[in-house]
């Protein structure tokens, strides 16, 4: 799966849940918290994506994400 791809699943996740950002080229580098997301919020994303791509990422390695961009090579390392 490629970048572009995850970035259309988490859109659509985001879309679910209605959460007020979406992932572009602007939003990518910036923190979650800039884009107005709390710890929670981004816990329910990260579960969301877990359960639509059938994966586990490692809980020691999101205690990294901080970015949209982060959590992408997570998603795609995670993924291969």
């Amino acid at each position: 799966m490629n970048k572009e791809s995850i970035i259309k699943e988490i859109n659509g996740i985001l879309s679910n849940k209605s959460i007020s950002f979406k992932l572009n080229d602007q939003t990518l580098k910036k923190n979650f918290k800039e884009l107005g997301a709390d710890s929670l919020t981004l816990l329910e994303i990260i579960m969301a994506i877990e359960e639509k791509l059938n994966i586990t990422l490692p809980d020691e390695e999101l205690m990294n994400i901080k970015t949209a961009e982060d959590l992408i090579n997570l998603i795609n390392k995670n993924l291969k």
